[in-house]
């Protein structure tokens, strides 16, 4: 009789040992989904970001060529 309870408190200790090991395993394919999620996002946000380091690149190079333009046609206007 003591053979057989103490028996089921094993059992009754390995399916709690089991289940909590079911659900680690099922938190941790959430958790590789959410990595998942994050990574794709990242990389969104760093094509964005490169895009827009582009766009101030070019927005510089404009408002350069724009200020020689006004130092031209100021100089124009002077000597006029």
């Amino acid at each position: 009789m003591a053979v057989a309870a103490v028996v089921e408190k094993q059992n009754v200790a390995t399916a709690g040992i089991a289940e909590n090991v079911r659900r680690a395993a099922d938190e941790t394919v959430t958790a590789g989904g959410h990595i998942d999620i994050v990574s794709r996002v990242a990389e969104e946000t760093g094509e964005a970001a490169n895009h827009v380091a582009d766009s101030a690149d070019v927005l510089s190079r404009q408002s350069t060529h724009l200020d020689s333009e006004v130092a031209d046609f100021l100089g124009r206007i002077r000597a006029a």
